[in-house]
């Protein structure tokens, strides 16, 4: 051991002697602190999503440092025609390996360290914690190190398996192979995910680690699994060389070398099954959804088979594997003795099976045993759906009562290109169950998934028009922060949750590493990572001013919505990726991105639903109906009037811009789009002292209904046919004439 420290301290000297490799820590350090200073105001304040953006390039770059070094260290001395003295040296041929592993992982450790220090450095700054910031970076912080690590001994190989002249060419390769190219053409191509354990860079467009709050339950599992074979791999390299060393300087028999590697490369080979028994389970539950979902063309639309529900009554229990336990009970209304369609309270809805009553639920979901209004009933269950016989319902009841005890785990996982995410999982350091994917019963619905060539997507209609008072219990998480877009009642004294609503759509249940971020006043609350609580206080406090205004103007209490979500969303698939501002129950989930924030647009985005009960932003655009409507252009004159009357005292300044609505007054008004007339409309009206005037007429159309309908019915599920919007029919000429009702 004596002898090794030596030779380790005397690489360390030969590596401070080359002087250039000195340069290289400071500089990586210097590149995070440029990416941190100073962060645009109109990008995300969150440090750790910045630092992890400009790391992923950093890190692609700086991994050939290490392959690079790595054949330098072999191939100046030891394998150096000008150094044959070595061979009758006392040193061992392990040793001299065993000193140049570890001076060159303590040489490249300097890296993530100047990186922390910066990153620990502007934490402070912004006020975060130490034991918090630690908590950020470590798990990073170890993705570094390992990836260092593996690309050292993976140089040093080289260099003992190659001479010079081909050992560099081919270390540059094994560096853009390893780093880039793997990644983003044949996995992307290939769909070859468990190729990742051979990946030098886990930093690089992984939306797995973006999300400090989900970052352990997703990106720390698997690490988990996968550093045990990443160091037995390495373990097999350096056998590998010493087997080759070996022919230079005989120590032993050459046959124990080889022998040697040998058996590293089987140890290595079964420190893979863990990883790889992670990626079949993955698969297995993949292929399932692919071969019980259709194809697009093919899929009905889910609210064809979905009946009305009027209670719906859940205990949710997270077991000791991590799988969930639920005792659900639907209550239904029924009229002559069959459910009633939500598209048409006069009539049932299609059967999806001919006189059988379906409910979607998640294939992974095993079903203990079933219930009609109390007595147990006989149910088939096929692939993500289960059905009782219509004729068990009691005709007596108006309301009937299926309940139904299952159990199974939700980890779906998914993938579009080199992009991977999760669909639902559930954990105790993480949660994120979406409202739509079947993890308790949905009424009726035609499936939970549905696939276009090889690709599975998951839909997002499974709960449109799913609207119920629900009554739910959750225990078994732990201490972990977990949240409902339902009411949430304090906690019992055994550590479960108590959720309710009242006439409300189907609830998602989410929870993490998150903090809670209110204001004095302001009902809202946001539901954030710390890095992010002085923008979201920001926001609320402007929120807060908005709220004032208008519920004194109108006269109405503004309580759609009681939370926010803000964090990042790229490992969670389209409901919530795509949705970037998406309203489920009582709460907006805002998809945190690197060059945006808390602004302008995501602040209208939470008026218009407070205002209007829908985010629409988009005008009039009906081919259908030659009655233009101007509904769209009076909610943005709405919006607008508050910087009208506070100018100068936002930072969120908004204005209506150019909408394309034609307008069918006036023959001056032709070929004026609406949004420009109602703009300069409300310009004269500030000018000429007529605001008041202005606001009577506004708040007119504003009692008389605002909101804009989004995604009906279309028959079949095909998306063109969900982009169809309902409007109030409100003209110019109506303008108009409520206009001059209130001339004074």
């Amino acid at each position: 051991m004596r002898t090794l420290m030596r030779q380790t301290a005397l690489e360390l000297k030969l590596i401070a002697r080359m002087r250039w490799p000195l340069l290289l820590p400071p500089a990586a350090g210097a590149y995070i602190w440029l990416q941190l200073l100073n962060l645009s105001p109109t990008g995300s304040q969150d440090l750790y999503l910045h630092m992890l953006t400009a790391l992923g390039r950093l890190h692609t770059f700086a991994i050939g440092l290490p392959v690079l070094l790595g054949i330098l260290l072999v191939r100046r001395d030891i394998l150096h025609h000008a150094y044959e003295w070595l061979r009758a040296a006392s040193i061992s041929n392990h040793t001299f390996l065993l000193s140049k592993v570890a001076a060159g992982i303590l040489y490249l450790s300097l890296i993530p360290l100047f990186i922390d220090l910066v990153y620990l450095l502007e934490c402070w700054k912004q006020g975060l914690s130490l034991p918090y910031s630690l908590s950020q970076i470590s798990l990073v912080t170890i993705h570094m190190l390992v990836a260092y690590a593996i690309s050292l001994v993976l140089g040093i190989t080289l260099g003992v398996l190659l001479p010079s002249r081909f050992a560099l060419p081919v270390g540059f390769c094994a560096w853009v192979f390893g780093s880039v190219f793997i990644q983003l053409f044949i996995v992307s191509s290939y769909s070859l995910y468990p190729l990742k354990a051979f990946y030098l860079n886990h930093l690089l467009d992984n939306p797995l680690i973006l999300n400090e709050g989900w970052l352990g339950a997703l990106a720390g599992r698997e690490l988990a699994r996968l550093l045990p074979f990443v160091l037995l791999f390495g373990v097999f390299l350096l056998a590998l060389s010493w087997a080759v060393l070996g022919h230079e300087r005989p120590e032993r028999s050459r046959r124990t070398g080889w022998m040697i590697c040998l058996l590293a490369l089987m140890i290595a080979a079964a420190g893979y099954i863990p990883y790889a028994q992670m990626w079949m389970e993955r698969y297995t539950d993949r292929q399932l959804l692919m071969e019980i979902s259709p194809q697009q063309h093919l899929a009905r639309a889910n609210e064809v088979f979905a009946f009305e529900v009027s209670r719906v009554k859940l205990d949710v229990r997270l077991q000791q594997d991590e799988s969930l336990a639920v005792e659900a009970r639907i209550d239904f209304p029924v009229r002559d003795g069959r459910p009633v369609s939500v598209l048409d309270a006069a009539r049932p809805p299609e059967y999806r099976e001919p006189g059988r009553i379906t409910f979607l639920l998640h294939p992974g979901m095993r079903i203990k045993q079933a219930f009609i209004n109390g007595k147990p009933a006989d149910y088939i269950r096929t692939g993500d759906r289960f059905s009782i016989d219509e004729t068990l319902l009691d005709s007596n009841q108006e309301i009937q009562s299926v309940s139904v005890a299952y159990e199974g785990r939700i980890t779906d996982w998914g993938y579009y290109g080199t992009r991977e995410f999760m669909y639902a999982f559930a954990s105790r350091d993480a949660v994120m169950l979406p409202g739509g994917m079947g993890w308790y019963p949905l009424p009726g619905g035609d499936s939970l998934f549905y696939k276009s060539g090889e690709h599975l997507f998951e839909r997002l209609d499974t709960a449109r028009y799913f609207n119920a008072d629900f009554d739910v219990t959750v225990s078994g998480f732990g201490s972990l922060p977990l949240y409902a877009t339902l009411e949430t009642a304090p906690a019992a004294s055994d550590g479960s949750q108590h959720y309710t609503g009242s006439d409300t759509a189907a609830f998602t249940l989410y929870g993490g590493r998150f903090e809670e971020v209110r204001i004095q006043g302001e009902p809202i609350t946001i539901i954030t990572t710390r890095a992010n609580r002085r923008e979201s206080e920001r926001f609320l406090e402007e929120l807060y001013e908005r709220r004032l205004y208008y519920e004194e103007w109108l006269g109405t209490s503004l309580d759609r919505i009681r939370y926010i979500a803000y964090f990042p969303m790229d490992a969670i698939d389209s409901r919530y990726q795509q949705w970037t501002n998406e309203r489920t129950g009582n709460t907006i989930f805002l998809s945190e991105m690197l060059h945006n924030n808390l602004d302008a647009y995501r602040l209208h985005t939470m008026l218009r639903y407070m205002l209007f009960g829908d985010r629409s932003e988009v005008s009039f655009a009906d081919k259908n109906d030659s009655t233009q409507s101007i509904v769209y252009e009076i909610r943005e004159t709405i919006l607008d009037i508050y910087n009208v009357e506070h100018p100068g005292k936002s930072r969120f300044w908004h204005r209506q811009g150019m909408t394309f609505t034609p307008l069918s007054g006036p023959g001056s008004n032709r070929g004026v789009s609406a949004g420009e007339y109602l703009s300069h409309f409300l310009s004269a009206a500030a000018a000429e002292g007529q605001i008041d005037r202005l606001k009577d007429t506004l708040k007119h159309f504003y009692e008389g209904g605002l909101h804009i309908k989004l995604n009906e019915y279309g028959g079949s599920y095909i998306e063109e046919e969900y982009n169809g919007r309902q409007y109030m029919k409100i003209t110019l000429e109506d303008w108009h004439r409520v206009w001059d009702s209130y001339k004074r």
